[in-house]
């Protein structure tokens, strides 16, 4: 709790460590569980719902997460950053953590300090927000007499003679070693490790401009043989790992290896860190002890033949302990693999991102040692149902970056352009899933797999339908329950009908949009697909009341969020409640109307929660809470431009963003929002439903909207809305 050098109490409330060469890697994931870590369980349980929000930007889930953070001093440090930084540009590879660092840069006053240490400045970083930044450069090294104290501090019993050493030799010492403490630390561990060389005489090296690497090198050099093993296998794992991992990697070098002891030596004489238990090295040892490895050639034809003949056996078998293993850096990054392959915790336990820190581990020395096919079956066996479920869709967007072009075996390749789709799609850029899901398209249909083709057939149905695409949409849900069918992929054929569903009644055709509906509902009872089930019911609720039976629509829409509350599923819940609310408000049952939306809004993982926040702003607005409504109609473009800019063409949006911006200009305001008065906020609510027009002017779209637009009519005293309604009916300039 104290300062060095008598500087006084360290008055710090919170400190989240993050290192890339560390257990906890920097990235933007890590950064905001740590930091949540430090909040009230209320509070981290809400910021939990707001990371999960695949519609949230990062820059906008890093404010809020450092608006809960008004006062005091947290310290974020972000060690050993300069592996995160391409070398060329300068700037992030991450563009996550780059975004939510600038956000960090950029927003109010919080009580956040984030201190970086790197070998390369982030270029990037640098230019955004300057002002608010320190830089504080290391290149000197130590002064006297800190550098001086630093090497008699670490000769604690005075075995080396450093502690005695005159001042004048150990200031030559700080010369030679231009005072950088990995370099202090190297001349300890020669002076350890070779009893009969003083200082005087290793001070007669001639030391290079990379005089760290020279004495780390020259450090190294003087250990015994399983020493050095040891310090190459710390440098392979490149994270911190116990002794168990150090004698499961060298056990065919050397069978009879203890590592412990010699991890405690290391640690001693300054060659390696501990960390709770675990030992790692420094970076500058690090690449010196890997470099020296053998390397081996890349994966070959031949390896990769073999590992697609082996892909049926177990995950936990990799190739590197089908073919050999010897001491090359290949042969020890697989091996090194293997032994995070058999360290994974339960899948019971699988609850959040550090449970998955084996698997994690293992995929990337998979990827370091070259063998992306099993890399990419790591990844496959936590990406959809865990990853993408805990709201981690960048990262599983640049795990899937890492493997993609790299894979021998086509069935991952069709995985890989999948997970991309899905991934992109979840977080609004439809554009680039379309890119991905035409790709794995090709790819199935020159391998003449039917099953891959009807999923990429589907996702392309649902991309298109996105983007306002009724009539393309419906082409390709066509052509995938065909193969459905031909397959017998039952489950894939309740989802193409109920696709096919959705499409008719956007266009507005009410009769057979029930009936493909009906036959969805029918196969998800019998398939007994529960969630399939809900939504359907959800669908049939839809058009129920689009053709203006209520009482069919509540009926359904009950139905379908009870089912979603007995699955605890958060879309079926917000989608059902957002049908049900607002058959209560065409019923006129304000009251029950506002109860339903204001629970939808709860829900985590909110999928399309502009359509929830424009609705809450209609029902309250109808029951005269203007400020209530004031807010969610701001909270509801705020959500529909966050969609917006990575998707123009994401016509509910737009529609949603319309409506919220007229329910603004007949809300009673004393003061503009935003800088805009009642002329700026329906011209743009014009604007906003012509390009929605444009992309969707489906019959069915209109009709939905139009509903909702006299809603809010219905509180237009002064008339302000006039005309816009003829906006929104407006035919197409080419159909």
């Amino acid at each position: 709790g104290e300062l060095p050098d008598d500087l006084g109490e360290m008055k710090v409330d919170g400190i989240v460590y993050l290192s890339e060469t560390g257990s906890h890697r920097v990235n933007f994931a890590n950064v905001f569980a740590d930091l949540s870590k430090l909040l009230p369980k209320e509070d981290a349980e809400r910021l939990e719902g707001i990371y999960k929000n695949p519609q949230t930007s990062t820059g906008d889930k890093m404010r809020a997460l450092l608006d809960a953070f008004p006062s005091g001093r947290v310290i974020l440090l972000l060690d050993n950053f300069e592996t995160l930084i391409d070398p060329e540009s300068l700037s992030l590879r991450d563009s996550e953590l780059s975004e939510a660092l600038n956000a960090l840069l950029s927003g109010q006053h919080h009580a956040v300090k984030v201190v970086i240490t790197t070998r390369i400045a982030p270029r990037d970083l640098a230019i955004s927000e300057p002002g608010r930044q320190h830089h504080l450069s290391l290149d000197e090294g130590l002064e006297s007499p800190y550098a001086e104290n630093v090497l008699r501090e670490m000769d604690a019993d005075g075995r080396v003679g450093l502690k005695s050493a005159p001042d004048a030799l150990l200031n030559k010492a700080r010369e030679k070693t231009r005072g950088y403490p990995r370099a202090l630390e190297a001349l300890y561990a020669i002076l350890s490790v070779d009893r009969y060389t003083t200082l005087e005489e290793l001070l007669e090296i001639s030391l290079p401009e990379e005089v760290v690497q020279k004495l780390v090198g020259e450090a190294f050099n003087r250990l015994d043989p399983n020493a050095q093993k040891v310090m190459q296998a710390l440098a392979v794992y490149n994270r911190p790992v116990s002794p168990a991992a150090i004698d499961y990697l060298l056990q065919p070098h050397l069978p009879s290896i203890d590592s412990a002891l010699v991890l405690n030596r290391l640690v001693n004489m300054h060659f390696a860190r501990r960390e709770a238990g675990r030992y790692y090295l420094h970076p500058a040892d690090k690449e010196y002890a890997f470099s020296i490895i053998p390397v081996e050639k890349e994966l070959t034809a031949k390896t990769a033949k073999d590992a697609k003949k082996n892909k049926k056996e177990s995950l936990h078998s990799s190739r590197a302990s089908r073919l050999t293993n010897a001491f090359t850096q290949h042969d020890l990054l697989n091996r090194a693999a293997d032994y995070f392959a058999q360290a994974r915790k339960p899948r019971a336990e699988w609850k959040k991102l550090d449970d998955l820190a084996a698997q994690l581990a293992e995929f990337e020395l998979r990827c370091e040692a070259g063998d992306h096919d099993t890399a990419c079956n790591v990844l496959r066996n936590i990406d959809y149902d865990y990853l993408r479920l805990w709201g981690h869709y960048h990262l599983v967007i640049n795990l899937h970056l890492r493997v993609k072009n790299k894979l021998f075996d086509k069935g991952l390749v069709m995985g890989n352009m999948n997970m991309l789709g899905v991934a992109n799609q979840r977080i609004g850029l439809i554009k680039e899933a379309l890119l991905y899901f035409e790709s794995g398209l090709r790819v199935a249909q020159e391998l003449k797999n039917r099953r891959w083709e009807e999923v990429f057939l589907g996702n392309l149905g649902s991309s298109y339908n996105y983007l306002g695409h009724a009539h393309k949409s419906i082409e390709y849900y066509d052509k995938a329950l065909i193969v459905d069918r031909e397959v017998g992929d039952h489950h894939g054929e309740g989802t193409d009908l109920s696709n096919l569903g959705e499409q008719h009644k956007i266009l507005g055709e009410y009769d057979k949009a029930i009936d493909f509906y009906n036959q969805a509902l029918q196969n998800a009872r019998e398939t007994g697909n529960k969630y399939g089930e809900g939504k359907r019911l959800d669908g049939l609720a839809n058009v129920w009341l689009e053709k203006g039976d209520l009482q069919n629509a509540i009926k359904n829409s009950q139905e379908s969020l009870r089912i979603g509350q007995e699955m605890n599923s958060p879309e079926v819940c917000i989608e059902s409640s957002n049908t049900l609310a607002k058959a209560l408000l065409f019923f006129n049952k304000l009251k029950d109307a506002l109860q339903v939306v204001q629970d939808a809004g709860k829900y985590e993982q909110p999928h399309f929660i502009f359509n929830v926040s424009t609705l809450h702003g209609i029902i309250a607005l109808r029951q005269g809470e203007r400020e209530t409504a004031q807010e969610a109609f701001a909270k509801s473009i705020a959500q529909a431009d966050e969609i917006l800019v990575k998707t123009p063409e994401y016509y509910s949006a737009l529609d949603a963003k319309g409506l919220a911006l007229s329910g603004l200009t007949i809300c009673d305001l004393r003061l503009p929002i935003e800088g805009r008065g009642r002329d700026e906020l329906l011209s743009e609510a014009i604007e906003t439903f012509k390009k929605a027009r444009k992309i969707a002017p489906h019959a069915g779209v209109v009709k939905s909207v139009l509903r909702l637009f006299d809603e809010l009519v219905k509180c237009d005293e002064e008339g302000l809305l006039k005309g816009v309604r003829e906006v929104i009916e407006a035919k197409p300039l080419v159909e």
